[in-house]
């Protein structure tokens, strides 16, 4: 409704309805009118500015946004960003790919880089310089990067939450120079040894098992993480190395694949000693068949739940930039509590 006014001969014509009416100066019941009308439209805007002005309107501060980038891995870890995004308020974005392909992944950084989100949680798995450019560009921008399950010292990341990738190895070589009695030709196969954590538990458990003269490695194999490659050059490995006693393999993926292999009734007969890497259902059942003699596990889970405790604790000045975080690894055996460790895993609880 518009309201106007103009000066007339007796005083000030207001139009506040539709019916226009003079106001005349001269009375003094007109003036008080004037006045309470003035009174109300004071209070009426000091209410207003109150109302949009109040914190109780404003609500709670936004979650924090957090993209977690990865290659296909286990459960564990997305079930503790999961967790830790209930427990903590936080959002996380999962982006998570079948395959290892180093150009997608980079570009999935870029873009929660160009999404502006507050921190990101990625696989330290690179084999070119697509993954450290995205996280340098990440850097630039002001915005936390976390690594998992490996590292990539030297990308400017600002955390590694995970296993110390050497001593899981060298946990690997002490278990496999026990069970062989320090003689042994052997094999290790991994899904690539341009990860720095495959790597890095090669390393260790060559140098465990340099310590004795009779533990020789035979042969080095890379399976590119692929169901059919992993399969053809097993079966190639084993029928060409007869002498062939003692496997190491060094990733959970290939450890999932390989004892599908190794149970087959051709290979029944030799008694091939194998400590794998991870654990998962099929781990597990070759644990419990005998194909595999050990396995070394990380906390996948806790690993997800402090990436995404880290990242909130830094973007609210609690940790600095940095920082590595070694989480202890265990040897699983065939008396190994599966189910147990399950729950545990998933309700958070340290191994």
């Amino acid at each position: 409704m518009m309201r106007m006014a103009w000066r007339t001969e007796s005083g000030i014509a207001f139009c506040l309805t539709p019916v226009c009416k003079v106001i005349d100066w001269d009375t003094e019941k007109t003036m008080k009118k004037i006045v309470l009308l003035i009174v109300v439209m004071l209070f009426l805007m000091v209410g207003v500015q109150f109302y949009w002005e109040s914190p109780m309107e404003q609500g709670e501060p936004l979650a924090y946004r957090f993209t977690f980038v990865c290659p296909s891995v286990g459960k564990g870890l997305t079930a503790g960003i999961a967790a830790a995004d209930e427990a903590l308020g936080t959002d996380t974005k999962r982006i998570e790919f079948e395959n290892f392909n180093e150009e997608e992944l980079a570009y999935a950084v870029l873009k929660a880089v160009y999404a502006n989100v507050d921190g990101i949680i990625m696989v330290g798995r690179s084999t070119s310089d697509a993954l450290p450019e995205a996280i340098e560009q990440a850097e630039k921008e002001e915005i936390p990067v976390i690594l998992v399950d490996s590292d990539l010292p030297d990308s400017g990341r600002d955390c590694y939450i995970g296993a110390d990738n050497q001593e899981a190895g060298a946990q690997a070589g002490r278990v496999l120079l026990e069970s062989t009695e320090g003689q042994a030709h052997i094999a290790v196969v991994a899904s690539s040894l341009s990860d720095a954590n495959q790597k890095e538990r090669l390393d260790g458990f060559l140098k465990v098992i340099k310590e004795a003269p009779q533990m020789k490695v035979d042969q080095v194999i890379e399976s590119q993480s692929d169901g059919m490659r992993v399969r053809k050059i097993a079966q190639r490995m084993l029928d060409e190395y007869p002498e062939l006693d003692a496997i190491f393999c060094t990733d959970e993926i290939t450890s999932d694949l390989l004892g599908e292999v190794l149970a087959e009734e051709a290979y029944q007969s030799r008694e091939i000693r194998t400590v794998c890497f991870g654990m998962s259902e099929q781990i597990y059942g070759y644990l419990q068949d005998g194909v595999y003699d050990a396995s070394i596990v990380q906390q996948s889970f806790e690993q997800g739940y402090r990436a995404v405790e880290w990242l909130r604790q830094y973007l609210n000045g609690q940790a600095e930039s940095g920082e590595m975080i070694h989480l202890e690894t265990l040897v699983a055996g065939q008396d190994f509590d599966f189910e147990n460790w399950k729950q545990r895993s998933e309700s958070g609880e340290t191994l």
